[in-house]
């Protein structure tokens, strides 16, 4: 046990972060067998270490199954579900600590439930958060989906009028996310080509800039392309 796959994600874990574990693999929610429970928190009583006899095999399957024969295919089934498990708690932190990610998964739940009035409020303080916030890359792709379930709320709820707007809003986000996406990308290649001299295949990045160019007036307002647009040209 000591030098399983298991042991080894473990001990890549911080105290802290073993606690959160703890909640979250004792938690019925995410944890439907009571056996996995208690094996999972017999490992994790021996953190940071792990080299007690109390981890081996046949001592946890003895505490789990008191009194049956050892069988070997039953641990590395329980490894093997709590590995799944650590999976999930890697996910779901590292969700929560996505604030973006979370407002807009919560506003896609209750447009779902059609929830109206809890919508609207809570579309309200995302796009607050949003415009609080660094006018990069990332956000026109957070915007863009932002807008896209105001377009599919509204879409839906027939007597608000007006609701085309979001959908013209959705595209130009959309619009802003791939062109500083693209020219943020291109600045990579150029560097690494101009380093490495690797030759390097651009798709589109001639049309991009020629488009930017001919809208500099527009896209100057926007540091997201119009800082990217300058790199390129100096590279």
């Amino acid at each position: 046990m000591q030098d399983s796959k298991l042991v080894k994600i473990l001990k890549k874990f911080e105290k802290d972060e073993i606690e959160r574990l703890r909640c979250f693999m004792s938690s019925s929610y995410f944890v439907k067998r009571q056996t996995l429970i208690d094996f999972v928190l017999l490992i994790l009583d021996e953190y940071p270490a792990f080299k007690s006899s109390k981890i081996e095999s046949p001592v946890i399957y003895n505490k789990l199954y008191p009194g049956e024969a050892f069988q070997h295919k039953t641990i590395f089934k329980l490894m093997n579900l709590t590995i799944d498990g650590v999976h999930k708690f890697l996910a779901v932190e590292n969700f929560f600590n996505d604030p973006q990610e979370t407002g807009y998964r919560l506003m896609e739940s209750l447009r779902a439930k059609g929830m109206g009035n809890e919508f609207l409020r809570i579309a309200s303080i995302y796009s607050n958060d949003l415009e609080s916030g660094y006018k990069d890359q990332q956000y026109f792709y957070h915007i863009m989906r932002y807008e896209n379930e105001l377009d599919s709320y509204y879409n839906l709820n027939k007597e608000h009028f007006g609701y085309d707007q979001y959908l013209q809003k959705k595209s130009n986000a959309l619009d802003n996310y791939y062109i500083s996406a693209k020219l943020k990308l291109a600045c990579d290649l150029i560097n690494r080509q101009n380093i490495f001299s690797s030759e390097t295949k651009f798709n589109l990045l001639n049309e991009i800039v020629d488009y930017v160019a001919l809208n500099f007036e527009t896209f100057e307002k926007i540091p997201a392309v119009s800082v990217y647009y300058r790199v390129v040209q100096t590279l």
